[in-house]
């Protein structure tokens, strides 16, 4: 092998080296970003007022008894106003019993009509990250089980509420 040949390989495997150990895993939290998940935080306090936000090994809050509680946050949307406020909208869900339950009914084994619920919230903050409005809507509360296919914001008006776009599945019990 040539001196150069030698130089070059060793080089490469520096590069290599330290390029995988430059990237270490990164958590959950880091994964959202600082902006994005200071704003999720803010969020989650503002609905669990006095919960503290975790977000390993999962999302969830945990009140002040010590229950914690997993949330699911789908499609959290923000955008920014020209004043330097933060619009956002995300889909909630509480807990894990709605997901087991989906899969549950996707292997024919579920039981049981229980009533699993997804709200939209749809919310404003002030430029210093509090949260000025928040607004809960239950996704078609008549509806005992839904799953949520598509989710969009088609458009939002400077100082109005969003329209939506959302596609969902509506699971029904029934018994032969």
């Amino acid at each position: 092998m040539s001196h150069s040949a030698l130089i070059l390989l060793i080089g490469i495997s520096f590069v290599f080296v330290f390029g995988a150990t430059g990237q270490g895993r990164k958590t959950r939290r880091e994964a959202y970003g600082v902006e994005r998940a200071n704003q999720v935080e803010m969020l989650l306090r503002s609905l669990f007022p006095g919960a503290q936000v975790e977000w390993s090994p999962a999302l969830a809050v945990r009140d002040q008894s010590g229950t914690k509680t997993s949330v699911d946050l789908g499609d959290f949307a923000i955008t920014k106003q020209s004043d330097g406020s933060v619009n956002g909208v995300a889909l909630l869900e509480l807990g894990s019993a709605k997901a087991e339950h989906i899969e549950r009914v996707k292997r024919f084994q579920a039981a049981g009509a229980p009533v699993f619920t997804t709200t939209i919230v749809v919310f404003r903050a002030s430029p210093s990250g509090q949260i000025a409005d928040l607004r809960k809507v239950v996704l078609d509360p008549n509806d005992p089980l839904t799953k949520i296919g598509v989710f969009g914001v088609q458009h939002w008006p400077e100082g109005g509420w969003p329209v939506l776009r959302i596609h969902y599945a509506s699971l029904i019990f029934s018994s032969w």
